[in-house]
């Protein structure tokens, strides 16, 4: 079984059919997981004692799925909690730089000039392509634009909590049969802020899939 380090002020998603619901681990103890009572959209999820649920949990390298048992509810500094038993059937669900969802949408680009660490925005030349995948490194696009290898771009990532703006360098490049060039795109200087709500985002499109199939 995967061992997970569980730390203080981490994030923590509760899962229910298809919504998820956010929460922040407050306390630690040998017997329990102290977390803020799960919020989604400003309802909150209100659990009975015994409730079986279903986690996740995001670290610096992973993300892991496992399930739990309500054991009691507290306040601590006015803070309403759930006492959450130590995880049961734990899976690791994918590196999460890794985590890498099929799709098929139009987002807007540009291609900059790099200068160091500066990326030079005054010389954007704005393109459209459509994003065929993405992962927690990166993405794959499709664009009639000509780019070369090392360019970079600047893309906004349409997600159901507003564009995410991400730089990254095109790393692989080909022609497809139909002319148009498929670019294999990693990440730069990206913030794990950032890079968390495109994981997040990733996990929503992933949810989404299957609850379609």
């Amino acid at each position: 079984m995967a061992n997970i380090k569980f730390l203080i002020n981490s994030r923590i998603e509760i899962l229910e059919d298809d919504k998820v619901y956010k929460s922040i681990i407050q306390d630690l103890t040998d017997g329990y997981i102290a977390i803020s009572l799960p919020v989604r959209e400003g309802m909150y999820m209100t659990p009975s004692q015994g409730e079986r649920l279903e986690v996740l949990y995001y670290d610096s390298l992973n993300v892991y799925k496992f399930e739990t048992v309500v054991e009691a509810r507290s306040i601590e500094n006015n803070i309403h909690q759930l006492l959450l038993g130590y995880p049961q059937n734990v899976v690791i669900v994918q590196r999460r730089r890794f985590v890498r969802v099929d799709v098929a949408f139009y987002v807007n680009c540009a291609r900059v000039d790099k200068k160091g660490n500066k990326i030079e925005l005054s010389s954007q030349q704005p393109f459209k392509g459509i994003m065929l995948d993405i992962s927690g490194g990166g993405f794959r696009i499709s664009t009639d634009y000509r780019l070369s290898l090392h360019d970079t771009i600047v893309t906004e990532i349409p997600s159901d909590n507003g564009n995410i703006e991400v730089v990254g360098e095109v790393v692989r490049l080909e022609r497809a049969i139909d002319g148009k060039y498929l670019c294999g795109i990693s990440y730069v200087e990206i913030s794990e802020r950032i890079r968390d709500r495109i994981i997040q985002y990733i996990f929503t499109l992933m949810r989404k899939q299957r609850k379609n199939v």
